[in-house]
């Protein structure tokens, strides 16, 4: 594992000797934080089973440049998974990227796959399905948050239209909107030529989910994620979902390279010159410059900050 520096993203990248590599993307907030171990150690497993992997933080999030009370976090996030498939591919020299998301990640994965038209293979993990029931989800956890001792003194959120938070991670403004308006079923239709879901709750909104990309022409499997409330339990006590984790790796692992215009085929004209956006990597300086300061990330042994 070394840390890598990418449009003004922090991230970490698995190297492995294969041609077909990964991008993780993160859940949000709190979920985050209680699997970033189990994030790492997926990584490391797919790595070991010779999958060049690229983990990171979105911008403003982690040890990546922005702030999360910006506008434009969203968009920002779904550029971010763009970029990092490009660094992937120029760092890791892979001919095919797929990508494994979790939760929000899931979803934003999803958006980013159909958006780019380039995406080998989809790893849902409980996506977020519906922005609308997300958002729900996020303020019910605040709710409950608040009638426990670190909550009881908390500042009331004055407009929840304008800011919505849990365990002190928020969404602000245009972005609450624009997530709440998010349906996969209706925002996606083919985006990957093969798509594992794999669904820990609102079977029947998954299921639907499958139908509708199956109908598209995609490969799909479905599978269960009964480990996912020991996973997403708070940091000191989450547990690595070792099944979820071997079965999505083998999933990947066994993933047959596309035949001759495959890909085209099922994303029709979906598919889009990533470069054209403009992005450019910074991974052989190693260097975050913001309005303030400067970071780079320093390597010590094994470990780095």
């Amino acid at each position: 594992m070394k840390p890598v520096v990418f449009d003004g993203c922090v991230g970490w990248l698995h190297p492995a000797e294969g041609q077909h590599g990964v991008v993780l993307c993160n859940p949000f907030g709190y979920d985050a934080l209680c699997t970033h171990r189990g994030w790492r150690a997926l990584a490391e497993r797919l790595a070991a089973a010779g999958l060049p992997v690229l983990r990171f933080d979105y911008p403003g999030s982690g040890d990546s440049l922005g702030d999360e009370e910006e506008p434009g976090r969203v968009a920002a996030w779904l550029d971010s998974i763009g970029a990092a498939m490009r660094f992937l591919r120029q760092s890791a020299g892979v001919t095919r990227v797929s990508l494994c998301g979790l939760r929000l990640g899931g979803t934003l994965a999803a958006l980013a796959a159909q958006r780019s038209g380039e995406v080998d293979a989809l790893v849902l993990l409980s996506p977020a399905l519906s922005g609308k029931n997300y958002l729900r989800e996020l303020r019910a956890h605040r709710q409950s948050w608040l009638s426990t001792p670190a909550g009881m003194n908390a500042e009331p959120i004055a407009d929840s239209a304008a800011y919505v938070e849990a365990f002190g991670f928020g969404l602000h403004g245009e972005d609450i909107a624009q997530l709440g308006s998010v349906d996969l079923r209706a925002d996606t239709t083919a985006p990957a030529r093969r798509v594992l879901m794999l669904a820990a709750n609102d079977q029947s909104r998954a299921a639907a989910l499958v139908a509708h990309y199956r109908a598209n022409g995609v490969q799909v499997e479905q599978q269960g994620f009964d480990e996912a409330d020991r996973f997403l339990l708070e940091a000191l006590y989450s547990e690595e979902p070792v099944q979820a984790f071997a079965a999505l790796t083998q999933w990947l692992a066994e993933t047959p390279a596309p035949e001759a215009g495959a890909v085209a085929a099922v994303h029709g004209d979906a598919c889009a010159d990533e470069s054209s956006t403009g992005s450019s990597t910074e991974s052989s300086t190693l260097r975050l410059a913001s309005e303030h300061a400067v970071e780079r990330p320093i390597v010590f042994g094994a470990y780095f900050g």
